[in-house]
């Protein structure tokens, strides 16, 4: 599903800022699950969490957004994409928005290697 991502004008910067820190996220809870119902079950909390934040969003205009929302990880890409969408292209929102995505995908790569270095995490029975 790449491919209709980069048909938008966010950056690439943020849409693989945006990849990595999915991916990263659902490795950590994979390699932490002990089976793969036990790894849906640990996922699909994630799912309803990133739906939330669209319906939270939705009702307001963007002008009414916060700027608080545009640090949050879910929060901030449906914010830029709700701007955009309005013809709006503040550049404040939009760094605020890719600086803190890259912050939380360095979180999670990192937590994810430090998780990986460990043997519990490889050798799960």
């Amino acid at each position: 599903t790449l491919e209709p991502l980069l048909t938008t004008s966010a950056s690439r910067l943020s849409i693989m800022a945006g990849k990595y820190l999915a991916v990263t996220t659902m490795a950590l809870i994979s390699a932490y699950a002990k089976s793969f119902k036990e790894g849906q079950t640990y996922i699909s909390p994630l799912m309803f969490i990133a739906i939330i934040p669209a319906y939270l969003v939705m009702y307001k205009m963007p002008n009414e957004i916060p700027i608080s929302y545009f640090a949050i990880p879910v929060f901030g890409t449906i914010s830029v994409f709700k701007e955009l969408l309005y013809g709006i292209v503040n550049m404040t929102h939009i760094g605020i928005f890719v600086f803190s995505s890259i912050i939380y995908v360095g979180i999670s790569v990192y937590l994810a290697a430090l998780m990986f270095k460990q043997e519990w995490a490889l050798f799960r029975v």
